[in-house]
């Protein structure tokens, strides 16, 4: 039986969210073929128990203060954090105990989820570890337009990596080659990362959502945030971090629409939390929930009219499976929307142009007034869950893991 280590590093950082969930289903799913272990910390889904997991000690990690200052948020902070960590990380690689551990289990196969797996990925290598790299490309690396290796996004490829180039492209070429098999999430993905490599396989995410009717833990959820039976109820649900999920464009486009009747309920945290509070100050039709446990999540789902994903990119969106497993219409933006949700077996989705806000105000105002449109879109959101299932992602891991000799 081959052994599987699934690694994530942004773990020390990303407790919650898509990445996190992935990392667990691979994790856990994975076992009936292979014998897995977790290779991180802890995070929401992984608790440090076990013999099968290698919970690294923590190192720099970003406090809860630092996020509340969005801190992260600032470039040069960012890049500042990033060099001491990865370089420390690259330099000192694993404690001694954590290699060897990782040397007696002997891994077939190394699953990476970040792109900051990389210099670790490297040293185990070097040190004379032999097995097959694979890299999920959940930060969508193979994507990003950006050229500069000055901006944000490319920090973690450029940063004390050990990778340099004359160009992103030089720099992205070398780190893809690196690996064994890389995964693309979506289409778009695998096309730019056959530039790269040819060893790339398309695995888009899957999820299975247990979808709860519960009228009085659902009652108790519209009681906590002062909603009522006649709200029409707008929900995004993800990270609160700007960079990527844009959910200034959905506050501002809100605060067009003049209907009482409305709610925007924004749930999560995330770096970029307090200055969304500071932008819809003054409206109190927008309630912010702040993180949810899975009841709560599954209550905010089945309460909520319109689903809405205001994303400047998007590797492939768990949220997005949630949300079509509680049948609800959806809106995203243009970069939202993945190439992979539009076939006539799902149906159309409305859109925007990411980043404007009066299109998504008058997507918003059309779901609102229009109950055959939002009868058509959810049937779209069925569509979609039937489509992207856990056990045909694990199928398609299993099967890529296995054609690695």
């Amino acid at each position: 039986m081959k052994k599987i280590i699934i690694m994530d590093l942004s773990s020390r950082t990303t407790k919650v969210g898509g990445e996190a969930r992935v990392v667990q289903n691979l994790f856990e799913g994975l076992k009936k073929e292979f014998k897995t272990y977790y290779l991180g910390f802890p995070t929401f889904y992984i608790d440090a128990e076990g013999n099968d997991k290698i919970i690294l000690k923590k190192r720099l990690p970003v406090g809860a203060w630092t996020r509340r200052l969005g801190l992260s948020e600032i470039g040069v902070l960012r890049a500042a954090y990033n060099i001491v960590f990865v370089r420390r990380m690259k330099k000192m690689g694993l404690s001694k105990e954590e290699t060897e551990r990782i040397r007696k289990i002997a891994p077939d196969v190394i699953i990476s989820n970040s792109a900051a797996d990389f210099p670790l990925l490297e040293n185990l290598k070097m040190g004379g570890i032999v097995f097959k790299a694979v890299y999920v490309d959940h930060g969508s690396i193979s994507t990003i337009s950006e050229t500069s290796i000055s901006s944000k996004e490319s920090i973690p490829l450029t940063v004390g990596s050990g990778l340099s180039g004359a160009n992103m492209n030089e720099i992205k070429k070398k780190f893809f080659a690196f690996f064994d098999l890389c995964v693309a999430l979506n289409k778009n993905q695998y096309s730019s990362i056959k530039r790269f490599t040819s060893r790339v396989a398309y695995i888009p995410n899957g999820l299975d959502v247990p979808v709860e009717k519960n009228k009085q833990s659902q009652e108790r959820f519209r009681n906590r945030y002062a909603l009522s039976n006649t709200n029409f109820i707008i929900l995004y649900l993800g990270r609160m971090f700007e960079r990527q999920k844009r959910v200034s464009t959905l506050i501002e486009a809100f605060r067009m629409i003049k209907a009482q009747d409305m709610r925007l309920m924004l749930a999560g945290e995330g770096p970029s939390l307090r200055e969304y509070m500071t932008q819809a100050n003054g409206d109190d039709r927008i309630v912010f929930t702040g993180a949810l446990h899975n009841h709560q999540i599954n209550d905010a789902y089945e309460l909520s009219d319109l689903f809405v994903l205001p994303s400047a990119w998007e590797g492939f969106s768990l949220v997005v499976l949630e949300a079509s497993a509680h049948a609800i219409p959806m809106i995203l933006s243009s970069d939202a929307y993945i190439n992979d949700l539009k076939t006539k077996k799902i149906g159309n989705i409305l859109s925007f142009k990411t980043g404007d806000p009066r299109e998504l105000a008058r997507a918003i105002e059309k779901m609102h007034k229009d109950s055959a449109l939002r009868r058509r879109a959810a049937q779209s959101s069925r569509a979609i869950s039937r489509e992207f299932t856990r056990k045909r992602m694990l199928k398609g891991y299993s099967e890529a893991i296995r054609r690695l000799n």
